[in-house]
């Protein structure tokens, strides 16, 4: 990983591009950002709320109520299907409205595959699956760790637009790594990694 230092405040509800090329830094950035291993080292404050020496409970309970993923590596369950997945994740609230599940579904044209083993999923599918499963659930702040590498450009135009529609509903930030700046959100403020 390259050595950049970097210090940045994000305000709730703003929107982040981190640039930077492959092996500059920014999945370890994300990593960070949600408590699992990096080789970081500095501070991470959310609402004056030191998150360093935070145990893995704790970072679960923020990862459920504030942090939404999608991961450059998907993280998804290759043995379940599209449904299950998605189930997975929203089985773990309370109170989950299904007609917005299914409009997120219908919006990054999954509904064909709900039944499909992930691992019988193309590469674009399975990035359409891993955007549905951050977006069903709430969220203050969705963390975007270069999510459109395997989708062509009627799929990024449809993913960015429920992007943008969800986070706007929940008032939420958005912080996009890429390898460019990115033409598809509003950012607030941009970090160029070297």
């Amino acid at each position: 990983m390259a050595s950049n230092k970097i210090t940045t405040t994000i305000e709730s509800g703003e929107n982040l591009n981190i640039i930077g090329p492959s092996g500059s830094g920014k999945s370890s950035y994300v990593n960070a950002l949600i408590g699992l291993p990096s080789m970081l080292k500095g501070n991470i404050i959310i609402d004056d709320i030191n998150l360093k020496n935070f145990h893995s409970n704790q970072w679960w309970m923020m990862r459920k109520k504030i942090i939404a993923c999608v991961f450059q590596n998907l993280e998804l369950f290759q043995n379940l299907t599209v449904a299950d997945n998605i189930n997975i994740v929203t089985g773990l609230y309370k109170s989950i409205n299904e007609s917005k599940i299914d409009f997120i579904i219908e919006s990054l044209n999954l509904n064909p595959f709900k039944n499909i083993k992930a691992k019988n999923l193309s590469l674009g599918e399975l990035q359409r699956l891993a955007i549905c499963r951050a977006l069903v659930r709430p969220f203050l702040l969705l963390i975007l760790d270069e999510p459109f590498s395997h989708l062509d450009k009627d799929n990024i135009q449809k993913a960015t637009q429920l992007i943008n529609q969800i986070s706007n509903d929940n008032q939420a930030g958005i912080i996009l790594t890429s390898h460019s700046e990115s033409q598809d959100f509003s950012f607030d403020k941009t970090i160029v990694l070297q």
